[in-house]
């Protein structure tokens, strides 16, 4: 599910590849400009009903970075709205459908919800990002309890994952593949209600959070127009 369907289709390309016979779908959806649960509903959820869900990953996201009050209020929005009101919808209508395939199938499904370290302090320069990063790990660490036996839910907080958005400094310790990202990701699912995945990650979080907030802050305020 993505707003760019040619880019899409590209990567069911390369998916197709690697796995001859695979069957693939794709739906296309602008989610900075849906705001309503029912149009997830009907744009999404009916339109999956048909499919034996096993893992949903709700991963789309963006970030608008500089100083708050510097930040166009659309910036502001989107943010709010794909990284915030995105996850807990889609996980809302959903719901059903993910619980009930242990009685239909026998097994569990999974639902895996991508946070981002961020979410452990307030960042200066992207604070809509690390708050609304907040509260999708929180949300996916609270179904982790709620749907506990029927579905594996699972809050993924990493750092830095090399990609088309993300190719800042790459010689920095913490940049990891896609490919690693989902391999440390997968390995917690059905463990763990969060993980930050690869050691690196861990390792990273747990020093940060040794140190005082304050400290964070002004070490991030210096990065602020460098970091990605």
């Amino acid at each position: 599910i993505a707003r760019n369907e040619s880019k899409m289709e590209e990567k069911l390309d390369l998916i197709k590849k690697e796995a001859p016979g695979i069957k693939t779908m794709s739906l296309v959806a602008d989610f900075s400009r849906m705001f309503g649960i029912a149009e997830y509903e009907t744009e999404v959820a009916a339109k999956l009903q048909h499919l034996d869900v096993a893992i949903l990953v709700i991963n789309a996201g963006v970030a608008h970075r500089g100083e708050f009050s510097k930040v166009e209020s659309i910036g502001v929005q989107d943010t709010a709205v794909v990284n915030g009101l995105q996850y807990a919808f889609m996980a809302k209508v959903m719901a059903k459908q993910l619980n009930q395939r242990i009685e239909l199938r026998g097994k569990k499904a999974a639902m895996i919800i991508v946070s981002s370290i961020r979410a452990d302090y307030p960042v200066p320069g992207h604070l809509m990002y690390s708050a609304s990063k907040t509260f999708s790990s929180y949300l996916a660490e609270g179904l982790n309890f709620e749907w506990a036996g029927k579905v594996d839910v699972l809050s993924y907080r990493p750092s830095n994952v090399y990609s088309q958005m993300n190719t800042g400094n790459t010689n920095w310790h913490d940049f990891i593949s896609a490919e690693r990202s989902a391999e440390s990701c997968l390995r917690d699912l059905g463990c763990e209600a969060m993980t930050y995945g690869d050691v690196r990650h861990e390792s990273m979080s747990y020093y940060l959070r040794s140190l005082p907030t304050r400290y964070i802050q002004n070490m991030f305020k210096g990065l602020m127009y460098n970091f990605v």
